[in-house]
């Protein structure tokens, strides 16, 4: 149950961003037979489809559409699971995901210390507690 994953995640180790990623598209996968490869995309596309609609209600999760040719050189030898090229792609497109939300966190941090600062400037000066 994704909600429950959200809600540990939160919770339980003060997750303050969760980057999901999707499942591949298990469907174009060339060493799975049909009808496996049909019944296995389907599958995995329902699950997409579930944490997409999960995570629009969440505004600390996000889900990660990851995208890698499925061309040989990108596999591994078995043919199935990713190699060690869609790895580093996989890799370095949730990397891009955490620095922007880290910039934009920080960028949010930053704002809200200007405003801070700012409010305090607007207050008037006063000795010993009073005006």
């Amino acid at each position: 149950d994704l909600k429950r994953i959200m809600d540990l995640l939160e919770d339980k180790c003060g997750s303050p961003h969760v980057i999901f990623s999707a499942i591949p598209p298990m469907h174009l996968f060339p060493a799975l037979p049909q009808p496996l490869r049909w019944f296995i995309g389907q599958r995995a596309r329902r699950l997409n489809q579930e944490m997409k609609e999960t995570f629009e209600a969440c505004n600390h999760c996000e889900l990660a559409d990851i995208r890698f040719p499925l061309e040989e050189k990108f596999m591994a030898s078995d043919g199935f699971h990713p190699g060690v090229a869609a790895y580093t792609l996989w890799a370095g497109q949730l990397a891009g995901m955490i620095r922007r939300w880290a910039a934009k966190k920080n960028r949010n941090e930053e704002a809200g210390s200007l405003e801070r600062s700012t409010d305090r400037n607007d207050q008037p000066e006063t000795i010993s507690g009073r005006l």
